[in-house]
């Protein structure tokens, strides 16, 4: 993962309320631009939802949709009480806090040494814009379905816009007490902070990415792709994954 994003989860959630009073909130509009899979039905599934919308933010965080969707829709995610998956959450935090470092999927680290690099999570988790769910999903597509888990939070992006959610995605094991880490790894090679969506029965995974840093998440352009895993004869769990989609966010710049 990248240290943006580790900055976004940690670092800014400890300062977001201060910094959001004395920031003012962006002001920046744009549109898409479809660069990328047209033609594709998926591809053209997403460009009904965001075409029309010439005057938003870029969809940086969780996505939003029409009524209607065109065809996309959401796992069927149930909301779980954090402490009843609060060493699980612990577990996810630490994974996100040393990936970067080269996380060790056989490591088995005690509750002391998690909480030496993660600190205590319980203000984090019994903060009441913070919600935690979990799915069923077959997200690489390879008909073994995953226990997904995510944390959403109820404003998007170091400004805090309360008009988007943002939320952190995990694969876990079906006892919920860990990541899966060779799982995680696959779904984060790559993108950053994903997010998934199902059309027609596959699940395709979601990924923005700005072209500055995290203070510019909002307010300059960036990239929506849209990914898809598939089985193939050779291959191992997780099969491959191919680029479906693009779409160019462009800020318009008069906005500025």
């Amino acid at each position: 993962m990248h240290s943006r994003k580790l900055s976004a989860m940690y670092v800014v959630s400890a300062v977001a309320a201060l910094w959001a009073l004395l920031m003012p909130q962006p002001g920046i509009s744009g549109q898409y631009q479809f660069i990328a899979g047209k033609g594709n039905k998926v591809c053209e599934a997403y460009w009904k939802n965001l075409k029309d919308n010439h005057d938003q933010l870029p969809m940086a965080c969780d996505l939003t949709y029409k009524p209607k969707a065109f065809g996309l829709s959401a796992p069927r995610w149930q909301e779980i009480s954090p402490d009843k998956v609060f060493g699980l959450l612990e577990r996810a935090v630490y994974y996100t806090k040393t990936s970067d470092e080269g996380y060790d999927a056989s490591s088995k680290p005690s509750e002391q040494e998690i909480r030496e690099v993660t600190g205590d999570l319980r203000p984090y988790f019994s903060d009441k814009r913070r919600k935690v769910y979990l799915a069923t999903v077959d997200i690489f597509n390879d008909s073994r379905p995953r226990k997904v888990l995510i944390v959403r939070s109820n404003y998007c992006g170091p400004h805090q816009v309360k008009s988007m959610t943002s939320s952190w995605m995990y694969i876990v094991n079906n006892e919920l007490t860990d990541i899966v880490p060779d799982d995680q790894m696959i779904l984060d090679l790559g993108h950053d902070r994903p997010t998934v969506q199902l059309f027609e029965g596959r699940s395709y995974i979601e990924s923005y990415e700005a072209d500055g840093d995290w203070g510019q998440l909002l307010s300059g352009d960036g990239t929506l792709r849209i990914w898809n895993h598939f089985k193939t004869p050779a291959t191992e769990s997780g099969g491959k994954e191919a680029l479906i989609c693009e779409y160019k966010f462009l800020v318009n710049r008069r906005s500025q």
